[in-house]
């Protein structure tokens, strides 16, 4: 009789610890909170990050891409051998690698000579 309990009160620990451990599984796989962290892993990545930053982002209008038109203009015409690195990139950007700098550049008449590029025709 003593054998018969001995083996029951093992039974019963085996099948309450295996009970416990299929139930912490299975909440496991449900929590939600596991699901966040972990069951999308790039759900921070640059890619992500940037599309949230463009969505809160206001589009730009005319008036900031004239302003930034002008902007460049004056930083050309205080620093030429720092601006032209801007012209430069742009034109890489745009045109590839061949892009030839004028030689009659005037950098003093930069700003006198100045005209929105949204009216000129």
């Amino acid at each position: 009789m003593l054998a018969a309990k001995l083996i029951s009160i093992a039974l019963f620990t085996i099948v309450t610890v295996l009970t416990v451990y299929a139930w912490s599984d299975r909440l496991g796989g449900t929590n939600a909170a596991i699901k966040e962290a972990f069951e999308n892993p790039d759900i921070l990545s640059d890619a992500s990050i940037n599309k949230l930053i463009q969505a809160n982002e206001p589009e730009p209008t005319d008036q900031d891409a004239i302003a930034a038109h002008q902007t460049l203009l004056r930083y050309i015409r205080n620093d030429f051998n720092k601006g032209i690195k801007f012209v430069m990139d742009f034109g890489t950007r745009f045109y590839g690698d061949n892009l030839v700098l004028r030689e009659d550049l005037d950098v003093r008449r930069l700003m006198d000579n100045y005209s929105n590029p949204l009216q000129v025709v």
